[in-house]
């Protein structure tokens, strides 16, 4: 009778827990797909500060540029709902990310985001390697690179950035 008495207890304590750990993984939302946009807010060659523009004879686009360029990109994301959330990567030596944050919020927080005037030359590879370290399912990466190719170790970032980015694609 004992053992009948075990053999039930341990059942209803057996189904307890997995009705609890199912339960406890239904209720929790999943993640919807989020970006991450990377900004350079650096001051190396402060008159050609951001990506590359090649479609108008304007050598790149300025910070302020690219943040009216990522805010329309935003509009246009919350328009279409295929992404839900964003959040800002800023680098220039060091990086900085932020919360992350529903699209219209985000649109919002860039006015934020100033350049830094401490000369000092940008570091891709840090931004790429912090969004490596956070990245969650269904996040993707919008990096906007410094237009500037004559800062100190140069070469050695964007061949070291191609490296990560090759990583955060999964094609090393």
């Amino acid at each position: 009778m004992h053992v009948a008495f075990l053999v039930t207890l341990i059942v209803i304590v057996a189904v307890a827990v997995v009705l609890a750990v199912v339960l406890s993984t239904v209720n929790q939302p999943e993640k919807g797909p989020s970006v991450t946009v990377s900004l350079y807010v650096g001051d190396v060659d402060e008159n050609q500060n951001a990506r590359r523009k090649r479609d108008t004879g304007d050598p790149c686009m300025h910070l302020e540029d690219v943040k009216k360029t990522v805010s329309e990109t935003l509009s246009k994301l919350a328009t279409e709902g295929n992404v839900q959330s964003v959040r800002f990567l800023t680098y220039s030596d060091t990086s900085e990310v932020s919360e992350s944050m529903p699209l219209d919020v985000g649109q919002s927080q860039l006015s934020k985001y100033t350049i830094i005037r401490n000369g000092k030359a940008p570091k891709q590879t840090s931004s790429l390697q912090l969004f490596n370290n956070l990245k969650q399912p269904k996040e993707d990466l919008v990096h906007y690179m410094p237009c500037s190719t004559s800062y100190d170790g140069y070469a050695d970032d964007a061949k070291a950035a191609g490296v990560q980015l090759k990583n955060i694609n999964g094609d090393s």
